[in-house]
């Protein structure tokens, strides 16, 4: 069972659309766990936690949505992350939420600032098995169609390309500029996922 969680503005409806064509009912879609699941397993005797995880693999080839990847730690199965440039990202995910009126007169760079939005990418990559470095699969935004030449080469799956974009607009000339001095955490994280791309690109590819 494949566990794949959704960094949000990193093209995942596009991604999503494809991987219920793919995978039909055999795909389980999160988007509501956090760590509720995780620490609940931490209590389960390991007969319990076994025969969730049996349960799981039997019923679903495939997680994928917004959720702690630590909610599945104890799901045997190789992890899988896509990942954008991280200040368009941070961008997109502003100008997603203020369409959508979630944001309350936050303005673009205190956005940014917030620790939970500067470390987005160091959060979700240090659960187990989702180190960047030993991912089995890593998917770039700005390289998508080589991203997903690269799932079918990992995975076995072949995934339509389907271009799916939700709340896109127009972001003023300045909006990278304003939130550049912010991106120092998740750069790191994504040079590592872009070099870890690389690498498999040229070993599958």
């Amino acid at each position: 069972m494949i566990i794949f969680p959704h960094i949000p503005k990193t093209g995942g409806s596009s991604l999503r659309a494809a991987l219920e064509a793919a995978y039909g009912k055999r795909l389980l879609l999160d988007y509501n766990n956090s760590r509720t699941l995780s620490r609940s397993a931490q209590k389960w005797s390991s007969m319990k936690l076994a025969f969730w995880q049996f349960s799981l693999r039997q019923r679903f080839d495939l997680v994928y949505g917004h959720f702690d990847p630590a909610a599945y730690s104890a799901v045997i199965g190789p992890r899988a992350m896509f990942f954008r440039d991280p200040a368009k990202r941070t961008v997109s995910h502003y100008y997603y939420l203020q369409q959508r009126k979630k944001l309350d007169k936050v303005s673009l760079a205190e956005f940014a600032a917030r620790p939970q939005v500067q470390n987005i990418y160091a959060q979700l990559t240090r659960s187990r098995g989702t180190a960047v470095e030993t991912l089995p699969y890593v998917g770039l935004t700005d390289r998508y169609s080589d991203s997903l030449k690269l799932f079918h080469a990992v995975f076995g799956v072949q995934l339509e390309e389907r271009v799916k974009r939700v709340g896109a607009i127009q972001p003023p000339s300045d909006a990278l500029e304003a939130v550049a001095p912010f991106q120092a955490s998740n750069q790191a994280v994504y040079d590592r996922a872009r070099r870890r791309f690389d690498q498999l690109c040229k070993r599958h590819l």
